[in-house]
């Protein structure tokens, strides 16, 4: 039987090829060496050149994976809504359409309707364990998991975790420095897996989803944020940029009346976080990874320790893409106030930006720059 759903587990005897479709990492980054599919993606189709019956594809960055295999009309199941934007973009770039029905959320899946589903495992345990939970409601009894993920970030808390919701798992011979775990026969899960974790900031306990950064603490840049705020005059308009589970948002709720908070962040997860932990009248929440939507001279104040992160990549693109839409969106003499680790150097591009630029609170880990348009 784990043959018949695993037909080929020696893929080191598969020449993987690059990419022949076009493809871009959206939002665009400005380093160059930076490509939107890696040898993970290219094993996955390489090992399953064709596949039949209901297909589910998780965690595709940048729509490889999407692209690959549209002719299954597969349910894409995205988190960052930069994902959905990026496999639509590239679909629309190879001339490749999905309906918009196609992308889902985690919490919009049908329970036994998938047959097989391709998963790119993302950067930590706790969003693994997040996902594959999902995905253990999401397919069939017969159905199978092919996991994709590069050598240097395997670690056995991924089997652990796999253990808990399928009876057979293997890994396949690793090619090109990326390998499959491949797993089938799911299990009855008797105790389901706790999807929220709860954090404290001093007597302050907020709730989070598994998945979302910082799974089981406070970020110590954000408590380093929060240990220095400094309150503005004007605070009808706040923005918490790139909320997470909303903790920055909340604090200066707290501290100040303000006439309207908006929260905003590329993840659902996160999103579901925020408002688990703001519920109060004029809040608003935006799964976005972009201020777009807001009009220009809007915000008295924008909060953020910005993501530099996409999975295990370093990519400061989006901050700095982040930078330049707050000031934007400030209204004049309006305020950003940034978090971030001391090395990443984003004083440059702020002091292009804002016309006065203050860094008088910092540690030998993270500073706090304070910028006024």
């Amino acid at each position: 039987m784990f043959n018949n759903l695993f037909p080929y587990l020696c893929p080191s005897l598969f020449e993987t090829s690059m990419s022949t479709l076009k493809l871009n990492r959206f939002p665009k980054s400005n380093s160059s060496s930076l490509q939107a599919f890696n040898a993970a993606d290219e094993l996955i189709h390489a090992t399953f050149p064709s596949l039949s019956g209901e297909v589910g594809i998780f965690n595709d960055a940048f729509g490889y994976l999407t692209c690959q295999y549209h002719n299954n009309n597969p349910i894409v199941v995205c988190d960052l809504q930069s994902q959905v934007i990026s496999a639509k973009k590239n679909l629309k770039a190879n001339h490749l359409a999905l309906d918009q029905k196609n992308f889902k959320q985690l919490f919009d899946l049908k329970s036994n309707a998938l047959e097989t589903v391709l998963f790119k495992i993302p950067k930590s345990n706790e969003a693994f364990e997040m996902y594959l939970q999902f995905i253990h409601q999401a397919i069939k009894a017969d159905g199978r998991v092919v996991c994709g993920f590069m050598t240097k970030y395997f670690n056995a808390g991924m089997v652990t975790i796999a253990e808990k919701y399928f009876k057979d798992i293997s890994q396949t011979k690793a090619t090109k420095k990326a390998r499959l775990l491949l797993l089938s026969n799911k299990k009855e899960v008797e105790t389901p897996f706790q999807k929220l974790n709860n954090l404290t900031y001093k007597d302050l306990t907020v709730k989070q989803y598994y998945g979302v950064f910082s799974a089981d603490k406070i970020d110590y840049a954000t408590e380093f944020l929060l240990d220095n705020l400094t309150i503005p005059e004007q605070t009808d308009n706040v923005l918490d940029l790139a909320c997470g589970n909303g903790i920055i948002g909340k604090v200066v709720a707290q501290k100040t009346n303000i006439e309207n908070l908006h929260f905003i962040d590329d993840s659902s997860l996160a999103i579901a976080s925020a408002k688990l932990n703001n519920i109060e009248k004029q809040q608003y929440f935006h799964h976005h990874y972009n201020l777009h939507e807001f009009e220009d001279n809007y915000f008295d104040w924008i909060l953020t320790n910005p993501p530099f992160h996409f999975g295990h990549i370093i990519d400061i693109s989006i901050p700095l893409m982040l930078f330049e839409e707050s000031y934007l969106k400030l209204k004049p003499n309006g305020r950003l106030t940034v978090v971030a680790n001391a090395s990443l150097g984003y004083l440059p591009t702020l002091e292009k930006l804002f016309k006065k630029v203050e860094t008088n609170r910092n540690n030998p880990k993270f500073i706090i720059y304070e910028c006024w348009k």
